[in-house]
């Protein structure tokens, strides 16, 4: 049973998500986790997979979070106060093979990535954008046009 599509369906318009200014409609989020959940599975995610979480709190962490168990995926949260031994050490042990990053540990990221090679996708969260990861902006927008084929 999914809960969030149905507490959608029944309070379409009411905010779901707030951050500052920004807010996210029970609709808009149910709507934008299913095409994130899309968007993993074509990239060849599979339910029982870890995806580490790198980032502060924000709207696209709870999304991030909801399209990963919406898929099957294990969400690991990541603390932000890691050494990069430590943060190679997470990623390997914890078999992540996605990590969701936002900008702050974009350069941690690309320090250590070379030295987790279970880690198959790295998908950008903020303004940064690097020609080694994805961002989920494009994976939701390559999703929705996908459908409109």
């Amino acid at each position: 049973m999914d809960l969030l599509a149905r507490h959608a369906d029944a309070h379409p318009d009411k905010p779901a998500l707030i951050q500052g200014e920004r807010r996210l409609s029970w609709r808009e989020y149910c709507e934008w986790r299913n095409r994130l959940a899309h968007a993993l599975a074509d990239l060849g995610l599979a339910a029982g997979e870890h995806v580490v979480l790198y980032a502060h709190n924000a709207l696209e962490v709870v999304l991030a979070s909801a399209a990963a168990r919406a898929l099957g995926l294990i969400p690991v949260p990541m603390n932000h106060r890691l050494t990069a031994d430590e943060v190679v050490y997470i990623l390997d042990d914890s078999d992540a093979v996605a990590i969701f990053v936002g900008d702050a540990f974009v350069p941690m990221l690309e320090r250590v990535r070379e030295r987790v090679p279970g880690l198959r996708h790295a998908i950008l969260l903020g303004a940064e954008r690097r020609p080694w990861a994805r961002h989920l902006d494009d994976l939701v927008v390559t999703t929705v046009l996908r459908d409109l084929q």
